[in-house]
């Protein structure tokens, strides 16, 4: 039997993700019509889609992002043809790419955006990972069943669903909870936050590694400073005063200050004191499955009515007493995980978590939420080089170490010739979109229009309903010993704004702005000029001082 001859396109796309869809979108919006040999072979039929574009500044421009089923493509990619199926291998010799259907697809260029998978801590029943609509939807289900559950992770995902889970509340159902092979049926409900007491809410024992919570996107006082948000049992506290009425300085009157020899800086600003996705939307699905109430014990330290397994002497251990049903075990990690049944075992859990600090912890089920590791299983490392993270290596136009060959999004390890001091890699959709665009101008041959250059790390986000932008080396990556390497300036108004400031000889190389983020631009090009600011550093963060006006 003759095998079938492979089929032709001239650009094809492997991954239906923000940076394949964005490679498409950006080749068509090159080519016009002549974009009429285009694929793009994604596994899930449900298409990413960056929407709502919104520029913010020079270099962040802020996105919603949207499933789109097969019926509504047309509408997004009007000259891609989108087929489904999976990938199983790619030969850059002979530039084939063969599908798990027999069905084998002959490239000119070719574009890798298959994305990331969940970097599970292990593969054992129980424990499950959150990246997309199937497995919030898992996550809910099991949400429905559960007394206490253990959170295993330290970045965006794990604060939200953490903070979700705070403000979650009991509310006696009018029908009688029944007792099944099924388990007890409980019904659910998201409620907004009450001063009432917590009895019943879902117990949560979150193990994180660091020292302080959100260590992907925070430093220790910039989570100091979230902490009230994350867990709303009580309202932060409002800053004295108002902004909105205080007196603007501008540069003359700044000058004429330094003239009368007033330099000092209001104490407001001087806070130093303080040292103490899967997508924004993924919550809003797994509000979805809270339809009914929860009914389970508050969590109690050991000893209490309801016991929380562990070992006497263990590393540092916060039961919040604003949110008694959250555990936090801090500077840990899960040393192993053992199945238990919940027939024969304590209050009927199914899963124990040793901890590397000695401590045991008995849970229905845990959510790892440990990162992702690039989907490359179709790729051979023979003919396509690979990074230490397992991502494939990429130049600074997308370009792998195979001819024609490119690649965009968290799928890639960028290994660039000469980075930019202020740019650094992370897994996240404002990078994929940007990757998938430059992929798509290189394989088109735009290399003298490139645009993105890779200059400045750029993260415009929200946590807990406050817009958050990062900028630079945001938490001084690599940068050395602060005070010594570096220096940092902080403004902190409790409940209302914070920001952060990375300095080096003089000139910002990296920011973190929370609640306002008005001055976000005016720092992004600050780091992006690497202009000096040694006239004005110690004004920086007055907030009577125009900064657009200073620098204009």
């Amino acid at each position: 039997r003759m095998e079938a001859a492979p089929v032709e396109h001239k650009f094809v796309v492997l991954g239906g993700g923000i940076a394949g869809v964005s490679c498409c979108q950006e080749i068509e919006r090159h080519l016009g019509k002549d974009a009429k040999d285009v694929l793009l072979i994604t596994e899930d039929p449900r298409l990413k889609v960056a929407t709502n574009l919104k520029p913010v500044t020079e270099n962040q421009v802020t996105f919603d992002v949207a499933r789109v089923d097969a019926k509504a493509q047309s509408k997004i990619l009007r000259h891609t043809l989108v087929r489904a199926g999976k990938v199983t291998s790619i030969s850059t010799k002979s530039k084939l790419v063969s599908l798990e259907s027999g069905l084998k697809i002959r490239y000119d260029k070719l574009c890798i955006a298959c994305g990331a998978r969940p970097s599970l801590i292990c593969n054992e029943r129980n424990v499950i990972g959150i990246r997309d609509d199937d497995s919030v939807s898992t996550l809910g289900a099991k949400l429905a069943k559960a007394k206490r559950i253990s959170i295993i992770g330290n970045g965006g995902i794990a604060m939200e669903l953490v903070h979700a889970l705070a403000r979650l509340r009991p509310e006696q159902s009018r029908a009688p909870s029944v007792r099944s092979k099924e388990g007890p049926k409980r019904k659910y409900e998201e409620l907004a936050p009450s001063s009432s007491g917590d009895g019943g809410a879902i117990e949560v024992v979150w193990v994180v590694r660091d020292r302080q919570v959100g260590h992907t996107f925070l430093d220790r006082t910039s989570s100091a400073f979230l902490v009230p948000f994350l867990f709303p049992k009580h309202d932060p506290q409002p800053c004295v005063g108002s902004a909105s009425n205080a007196k603007v300085i501008k540069k003359r009157e700044m000058k004429k200050e330094r003239e009368n020899g007033n330099t000092d800086t209001p104490s407001s600003n001087s806070s130093r004191k303080i040292d103490g996705s899967l997508g924004p939307f993924w919550l809003r699905s797994l509000g979805e499955s809270y339809k009914t109430k929860i009914t389970s014990s508050p969590l109690k330290e050991e000893g209490g009515s309801e016991k929380l397994r562990g070992v006497e002497g263990g590393r540092e251990h916060a039961v919040l007493k604003s949110q008694p049903n959250i555990a936090i075990e801090f500077e840990t990690e899960v040393k192993s995980i053992h199945q238990l049944d919940p027939k024969t075992s304590d209050d009927g859990y199914s899963v124990r978590l040793l901890l590397t600090n000695g401590k045991e912890i008995d849970c229905d089920f845990v959510v790892s939420a440990t990162g992702v590791v690039p989907n490359t299983s179709m790729v051979n490392p023979k003919e396509i080089t690979l990074g230490p993270d397992g991502g494939i290596t990429i130049d600074e136009c997308m370009q792998t170490s195979a001819k024609d060959v490119f690649a965009a999004g968290d799928v890639c390890f960028c290994d660039f010739a000469d980075p930019c001091p202020t740019w650094l890699q992370m897994r996240l959709w404002s990078q994929a979109r940007v990757m998938g665009i430059y992929a798509a101008r290189a394989m088109t041959g735009q290399n003298d229009d490139l645009g993105f250059n890779f200059e400045i790390f750029t993260h415009n986000t929200s946590f807990f309903g406050l817009k958050v932008v990062i900028l630079g080396r945001f938490k001084a990556q690599d940068m050395g010993e602060e005070g010594k390497d570096y220096k940092v300036l902080i403004r902190c108004k409790p409940g209302k704004e914070f920001i952060r400031l990375i300095l080096k000889n003089h000139r910002i190389v990296g920011a973190t702005l929370i609640g306002n983020v008005e001055l976000a631009e005016t720092f992004e090009n600050l780091i992006q000029n690497q202009i000096s600011v040694a006239q004005i550093e110690k004004d920086l963060l007055r907030d009577d001082i125009d900064l657009d006006d200073y620098f204009d």
